[in-house]
């Protein structure tokens, strides 16, 4: 019986000692990574580490279709920057813009996709000028647009 107890006594020491001690100087900061476009996985990605675009995309899954001859893969993506991966050679044209699961990859609200469509439907011809001027429609948002669709 005390064998037992001396054996427990050893193995709850030996667990203590490998625990690892917090350093409260140490930081855990969570990376966030926001990507868009000609990608599975779009939306937001956390991350532990600092992430070059070659690991971000690795994450993100993107597709065969993405052009990321753009990027240089092994510099670190900026923080608190969203990331638009084009397609390439692929451009929607404005007059066959019908549906706005067309434009859903690019990581635009629905909203503004409704909006956006509405406006397509009242216009058969428009201009990025008109565009910009529907409500939501950032700078953002519009860099996004001019990399997909073609309005002439």
């Amino acid at each position: 019986m005390l064998g037992m107890a001396g054996t427990i006594f050893l193995i709850d020491k030996y667990k203590t000692m490998n625990i690892k001690k917090i350093n409260p100087d140490e930081k855990n900061d969570i990376h966030y990574y926001k990507i868009s476009g000609a990608a599975k996985h779009i939306g937001v990605h956390k991350s532990l580490k600092k992430l070059t675009y070659r690991e971000l995309f690795f994450i993100a899954k993107v597709s065969e279709n993405a052009n990321i001859e753009i990027f240089k893969l092994n510099n670190y993506v900026p923080e608190n920057s969203e990331v638009v991966v084009p397609y390439k050679n692929y451009k929607l044209k404005w007059i066959y813009f019908e549906n706005i699961n067309q434009l859903s990859k690019l990581g635009i609200s629905k909203k503004i996709l409704i909006s956006l469509l509405k406006h397509r439907r009242e216009k058969i011809k428009t201009s990025w000028a008109n565009i910009e001027k529907i409500s939501g429609i950032g700078e953002k948002t519009l860099e996004k647009l001019k990399n997909f669709l073609e309005l002439n």
